[in-house]
């Protein structure tokens, strides 16, 4: 019977990390899990309608 060759299988430290991380610190703005920091954003609300002067000065902010 002819044996098989083990294949070393390369460890994902960062998905690692993920799943199982050391701590988990909560803000309002970031997430920090293990040493990774995640920054969040969210919608809390929006309107109906949108100004268009409105819209021209959000993505002037962006930039």
């Amino acid at each position: 019977m002819k044996s098989k060759k083990m294949e070393a299988i390369p460890i994902n430290v960062d998905l690692l990390n993920l799943i199982t991380p050391q701590g988990i610190e909560i803000k309002n703005n970031k997430v920090q899990l293990g040493d990774t920091t995640h920054k969040l954003q969210y919608i809390s609300g929006y309107p109906s309608t949108v100004n268009v002067r409105m819209a021209n000065e959000f993505e002037r902010y962006e930039k």
